[in-house]
């Protein structure tokens, strides 16, 4: 059973979204474009390590994942080219 501060939780998100009070954030329009890009079959490794590349934050994030314990590799990943190969694209 829930305690009483996730209850409380609940309770405020669910008056928040039947009272349409709640405004999520958007993705930035780099992150729609690799979205979009990385469902295109003939998008290429360089394309939209190109793209993420534009934005600084973004590809911070790639690298870090990229590098994260869950992709452990014997070579540390150093430009967003290796990390979006190691990543994939999905």
């Amino acid at each position: 059973m829930p305690d009483e501060a996730t209850q409380e939780i609940r309770g405020l998100l669910r008056s928040q979204l039947q009272g349409e009070d709640l405004a999520l954030p958007l993705l930035p329009q780099v992150a729609n474009r690799v979205i979009e890009l990385t469902s295109d079959p003939d998008a290429s490794a360089s394309q939209i390590s190109e793209l993420i590349h534009s934005d600084a934050a973004l590809a911070g994030q790639v690298l870090r994942i990229a590098n994260s314990a869950a992709y452990v590799s014997q070579v540390e990943i150093v430009t967003l080219q290796q990390a979006v190969t190691r990543l994939g694209f999905r």
